[in-house]
């Protein structure tokens, strides 16, 4: 069965998909780790903090004015469907459980880079069908979850 996503429903999955973030690096912060993991973790769990405050105060408030337009609402409809609407980040495996399951930092930290990946996958497509402000925000979400991948790598690298 397919269903086409509202862009308000759209934001709705984001706000969820950044709460399953947050929760994971909680996770994450309270495994027997080096500080210097503990402090990466620590920075990452504020960040995604910061993108649900950005989804939730400045993109959310435009889906819900009357004017707004998605440019391509329909590929990122498509998408959702293809992906599964819950499974955007994680491809069904929580965050939490997979720490719990998973104490190595190493195991964690790559787990940790393939979600980053998928949520700029899922970013750039809400990107790319947005507009004006709600375009602009979403590419500072892009940015800066480049900038955590980019962390990690580093962070994998010190650990070898």
């Amino acid at each position: 069965m397919s269903y086409n996503y509202s862009g308000e429903e759209i934001i709705q999955i984001a706000i969820g998909e950044e709460e399953d973030a947050i929760t994971f690096y909680k996770a994450a912060m309270e495994m027997e780790q080096p500080s210097h993991v503990k402090d990466v973790f620590h920075f990452l769990l504020h960040e995604e903090e910061k993108h649900l405050n950005i989804l939730e105060k400045e993109i959310l408030p435009l889906f819900k004015q009357t004017d707004f337009q998605w440019e391509n609402e329909h590929e990122i409809s498509s998408y959702l469907c293809a992906t599964g609407k819950s499974e955007i980040f994680t491809s069904g495996v929580k965050g939490e459980d997979f720490v719990k399951a998973n104490q190595d930092p190493k195991k964690v930290i790559e787990f940790a880079i393939g979600l980053e990946k998928k949520a700029i996958e899922f970013y750039k497509k809400v990107e790319i069908a947005s507009s004006g402000t709600g375009k602009e925000a979403i590419k500072r979400i892009v940015e800066e979850e480049a900038t955590h991948i980019h962390k990690l790598n580093e962070l994998r690298k010190k650990l070898v």
